[in-house]
């Protein structure tokens, strides 16, 4: 099973730009025909005078699963259990605790079923713990085994700050891939714009699709709730209904980041749920390259009535049309900079 690969974590702090402010836009029409995922429609009716609030809980939406599942985490960890976590990563930590632990050799002959790391401290504070439970004793990571995380006010990196409890049940591993049944406890996410709380669970599989491609997709089991809170300032409590699902493949093209979703989500502040689907998976540069922020790519939310449409221009630009009677024409569009949106 491969590492995460490098960077990946710019997908999910694009798509915050991208969509945490939910004002503006422009490119693309309504499209309120867009089909939802079960048989009862979406109880929001998109409006002009609610297209912010659409756009903010969307965002918690779709950024929500990449940002639980931490998993670009750049990791050094010694057999002794000794780390450097440079940014906090369930995936990264448990694989890199697991290769420790089979480095060592001598230290674990008798293999013990539990073994916990301790805390290990992350590299601007705090600390980040793990607990493996071994279920067939074998050392390496397989069907039954049963991974827990806990971050303790970690700072991975400057500006970002995890807390709370990630677990993952082993429900299959290949060759190429592994698929888990992951819940979140309290699990937070905190920038100076952004902060993000996470309740529910999720089956997650990760596979790659070339040496140069991974692909991971999220699939809600149950529901997802999100506490979000942002700068511009907008609270709400977002809630991704079951079935939601959500795709990353990281490495695409000339080292592309795509990030395509469909499903229902839920706002309490809105009072009602919409359904979202990318026409256009939407693509982020990888560092180094022209930007941080997505260049391309369309997300579609579709009400009970009206429809909201956000487009990447470029990787300063993004524009957001709303269609408030569903016949196709453009009602209210803006074209704000990403910066603005931050």
């Amino acid at each position: 099973m491969r590492t995460t690969l490098e960077d990946r974590r710019l997908v999910h702090l694009a798509c915050a730009a991208l969509l945490a402010g939910g004002l503006g836009g422009c490119g693309g029409g309504g499209d309120g025909g867009l089909p939802g995922p079960g048989a009862t429609a979406p109880t929001l009716t998109i409006t002009s005078l609610n297209s912010d609030a659409v756009g903010h809980f969307t965002a918690a939406g779709v950024l929500g699963l990449p940002i639980a599942w931490l998993s670009d985490a750049k990791v050094s960890l010694t057999g002794s259990g000794a780390a450097s976590v440079a940014v906090a990563s369930p995936l990264a930590f448990l694989r890199q605790f697991r290769a420790g632990m089979a480095n060592a050799g001598g230290d674990r002959k008798d293999a013990l079923e539990v073994i916990d790391t301790g805390d290990v401290p992350c590299n601007f504070g705090g600390t980040v713990s793990a607990t493996i439970n071994d279920a067939d004793n074998n050392g390496v990571e397989s069907p039954g085994d049963v991974e827990t995380v806990v971050f303790h006010n970690c700072i991975g990196s400057v500006n970002e700050t995890y807390d709370g409890t990630v677990m993952m049940h082993v429900a299959e591993v290949t060759q190429d891939s592994s698929r888990y049944n992951v819940s979140l406890a309290q699990l937070s996410y905190v920038t100076p714009k952004h902060s993000l709380t996470f309740n529910g669970s999720y089956i997650a599989e990760v596979f790659a699709m070339t040496d140069s491609v991974q692909n991971t997709t999220y699939t809600v089991n149950g529901s997802v709730t999100i506490a979000l809170a942002t700068h511009v300032p907008f609270n709400d409590t977002v809630t991704l209904k079951d079935g939601f699902f959500l795709r990353e493949q990281a490495g695409y093209g000339s080292g592309q980041n795509l990030l395509s979703a469909s499903g229902r989500i839920e706002s309490t502040f809105a009072g009602g749920s919409v359904d979202v689907s990318t026409s256009s998976p939407l693509t982020t540069p990888r560092s180094g390259q022209a930007g941080l922020y997505p260049a391309s790519g369309v997300l579609k939310v579709a009400g009970k009535a009206g429809a909201l449409s956000i487009t990447a221009l470029s990787v300063t630009s993004v524009c957001v049309d709303v269609d408030t009677n569903d016949d196709g024409a453009i009602e209210a569009t803006s074209t704000p900079s990403w910066e603005w949106l931050l």
